[in-house]
């Protein structure tokens, strides 16, 4: 008896951790971006391409139009620091923020679905946006160990030539209500702040923003 209770171990275990963690629906991540991406700035074109291939910076003009050319990271840095607003103990500051727009039982979804959360990955081509294109992490990360000392100079000439846009924007630690109806978001570039966002019914709008950290 003691045997078969053994090899069952395992599976209890398992059974167990997939019931702590929990998964939304994919589409509404990539909706709540969208929502998000609708309300960006939309950028002028301030760096061309020449006809030698390259892009170059030029003065803003008067009669440049507006042009979408965002770095979307598919996945940020992810820590503890990215879900604190959610991971606050009774008492602080940040747990009373988060108690002002989700209950209890929301909180508790919400750190069921911090594992899926911290590994999730936006794909490319589930971006509808135009002029969108998802920087692979890893690939920045690459970037910046290859130019060494130099990457702090570099770095944001060396993503202007081959992407034509130099700031990565990252949207992540999506985490939602139990009705999914609200949302706590992490949004940034330089710097980030942690928001809720609302769904109105036709798409997701800001309500508050919770924490912001400025570089």
């Amino acid at each position: 008896m003691m045997r078969k209770f053994v090899w069952f171990l395992p599976l209890l275990l398992l059974e167990a951790a997939a019931c702590r963690a929990q998964r939304v629906p994919e589409k509404l991540k990539y909706e709540l971006l969208e929502s998000i991406l609708n309300t960006l700035p939309r950028p002028f074109a301030y760096a061309k391409r020449g006809t030698d291939g390259k892009y170059h910076r030029l003065p803003p003009m008067a009669t440049d139009t507006p042009t979408v050319r965002l770095l979307l990271l598919d996945h940020p840095y992810s820590s503890d620091d990215d879900y604190q607003v959610v991971l606050a103990r009774d008492g602080t500051y940040e747990r009373a923020q988060v108690l002002q727009y989700f209950s209890l039982a929301d909180v508790a979804y919400m750190r069921q679905q911090l594992p899926a959360s911290q590994t999730f990955k936006f794909e490319q081509s589930k971006i509808r946006q135009p002029g969108v294109t998802v920087l692979s992490l890893d690939t920045l990360t690459a970037l910046n160990q290859r130019l060494g000392q130099r990457a702090h100079i570099l770095m944001r000439d060396s993503l202007l030539q081959r992407y034509g846009s130099e700031q990565p924007f990252f949207v992540g630690g999506i985490l939602f209500s139990k009705d999914h109806k609200r949302a706590l978001v992490n949004v940034g570039g330089d710097g980030w702040e942690t928001s809720v966002y609302s769904n109105t019914g036709t798409g997701w709008r800001r309500e508050a923003t919770l924490y912001v950290v400025e570089y």
